[in-house]
C-alpha cells in the first residue's frame, strides 16, 4: 500500500464533493487523513491537538469546497488549510499562559507512536528536537509523503529554491544528529 496520494483521483473527488456528492467526502478523507495528521502533528507536537485540528481541517474543507479550483494541486490545497489551522492553534497556545503548575501539566506532550510504521520513532523524535516547525514539515512532506518540492513550496508559500535549501539543510542537521548517536 503506497502512502502517496493520487492527485488526479483526489481532484475528481473534490469536484464531486463540490457537486454535492457526500460519499466523495469519505474518499477525500481516506486519501488525505494521514498526510494531514502528520503535517499538523509536526507543527503542534501534541497528538490530541493534532486530532482536533485535523477534524477542523475537514470541517473547513466541507465549508469552503466552493473555493477549490479544479485541476490544481488538490493535496497542496488541503495541506495549506491544515497548516494554517495548525499554526493558528500553535500561536494561540503560545499566548495562553498555563495556570495549573502541577507536575502532571508540566510534562512533555504525548506523542502518538501509532505511526511507527511510517517513520522510525527515533528519527521522528530527533527531528522534533533539532528541526524547526517549518523544517519538520518540509522534510516530512518530501521524505515521508513523497511530495515534490514545488508543491511543498506552494503549501508553505515560499520559493522553490528556499524549499530546497531548507530541505537540504534540515537533512544535514538530521544526518549530524544521527551520526553523532551512532558513533557514541
Amino acid at each position: 500500500m503506497s502512502s502517496k496520494v493520487d492527485n488526479a483521483s483526489l481532484n475528481d473527488n473534490l469536484i464531486l464533493l463540490q457537486a454535492g456528492n457526500e460519499s466523495a467526502f469519505d474518499r477525500v478523507y481516506e486519501m488525505t487523513n494521514k498526510s494531514v495528521y502528520m503535517l499538523v502533528l509536526s507543527i503542534l507536537k501534541d497528538s490530541y491537538k493534532a486530532e482536533d485540528i485535523m477534524q477542523d481541517t475537514y470541517v473547513k474543507i466541507r465549508k469552503n469546497i466552493g473555493q477549490y479550483q479544479p485541476n490544481t494541486n488538490s493535496l497542496a490545497w488541503i495541506l495549506t488549510i491544515a497548516k494554517s489551522l495548525a499554526i493558528n492553534e500553535y500561536n494561540r497556545a503560545k499566548r495562553d499562559l498555563p495556570t495549573d503548575f502541577t507536575e502532571a501539566t508540566m510534562q512533555k506532550p504525548y506523542i502518538d507512536n501509532s505511526f511507527d510504521r511510517i517513520a522510525n520513532r527515533q528519527i521522528l523524535e530527533e527531528a522534533f528536537k533539532v528541526l524547526s516547525e517549518r523544517e519538520r514539515g518540509i522534510v516530512f512532506l518530501h521524505a515521508v509523503k513523497g511530495m515534490k518540492h514545488k508543491d511543498i513550496a506552494k503549501v508553505y508559500d515560499i520559493s522553490l529554491s528556499n524549499t530546497l535549501w531548507i530541505y537540504h539543510n534540515s537533512m544535514k542537521k538530521l544526518k549530524k544528529v544521527l551520526e553523532g548517536e551512532l558513533n557514541e
